[in-house]
């Protein structure tokens, strides 16, 4: 990741975390984007609660995940977006919508923003 950012001249500062606490201030960020890594996470809530504190107010969550709808589902990851939004409702974010990819139908992008 740093040797691809160095070379494009991006900067950036790479944190470890295990997502319930991480070090960066409140609001520090307008988009907050997960892909294929929601269903990995074993306490949904607390991250997705530490996730929304670093959102500035009215940000948006993204989380792309493979629904298990399509030609592609055996063996892989599979989430139900309903689900997922009601994580995020659970959690105090307002849930704006799910969209499936036509193209095989196993790619779920759930999209919420903070409430004010």
């Amino acid at each position: 990741m740093s040797k691809y950012a160095e070379r494009n001249r991006v900067k950036i500062r790479a944190l470890q975390s295990n997502g319930e606490s991480i070090p960066l201030p409140d609001g520090s960020f307008d988009i907050i984007f997960l892909s294929g890594v929601y269903h990995e996470i074993p306490n949904k809530g607390a991250v997705l609660t530490e996730l929304k504190r670093l959102l500035k107010p009215e940000g948006r969550i993204i989380i792309r995940e493979r629904s298990g709808t399509g030609r592609f589902a055996p063996g892989r990851p599979a989430i139900d977006p309903f689900d997922v939004s009601e994580d995020l409702r659970a959690t105090g974010f307002l849930y704006l919508a799910s969209r499936t990819d036509p193209s095989d139908k196993t790619t779920t992008l759930t999209i919420a923003k903070t409430r004010q």
